[in-house]
């Protein structure tokens, strides 16, 4: 999934889980759960460098904002809302130093995460789109 569907859900999480202890494995353990979802995946651009960077340049700067967007409204839970982003993208997190650095995390963490991905389309685009929605809304009744 996109950082930004995995931040909209650790934010989601944050505004309704008021013990960071318990948030962010919470966090974390949402990640997979998300990713073991039908999702918009890079595998069918991997081998075009720029269309994957830009791509992930895009989906950080979405993240980025939307962080500051959130929390300019609910400054007050300002450190949940960074655990719960911070918890939920946690595990691409370590994308960025495969690919820039060329250093790998640990083997076990990649397999899992890349076992658990078994739909990874540009169709899961729809996915990530509804529940983007559906958390986004359920956020304005908060």
């Amino acid at each position: 999934m996109f950082l930004t569907s995995h931040a909209v859900t650790g934010t989601f999480l944050a505004l309704n889980i008021e013990e960071p202890i318990i948030l962010a494995p919470v966090a974390i353990g949402s990640h997979f759960v998300l990713d073991a979802l039908p999702h918009f995946g890079t595998r069918s651009i991997k081998e075009n460098k720029y269309k994957l960077y830009t791509l992930a340049a895009l989906d950080l700067s979405c993240t980025v904002i939307f962080y500051f967007f959130i929390i300019h409204i609910w400054p007050q839970k300002i450190a949940l809302i960074t655990i719960g982003i911070l918890g939920a993208i946690l595990p691409d997190l370590f994308y960025f130093p495969r690919y820039v650095l060329n250093i790998s995390e640990p083997h076990w963490l990649r397999k899992f995460h890349k076992n658990i991905q078994w739909f990874e389309k540009p169709p899961g685009l729809i996915t990530e789109i509804f529940w983007i929605t559906l958390l986004l809304i359920m956020m304005k009744n908060l």
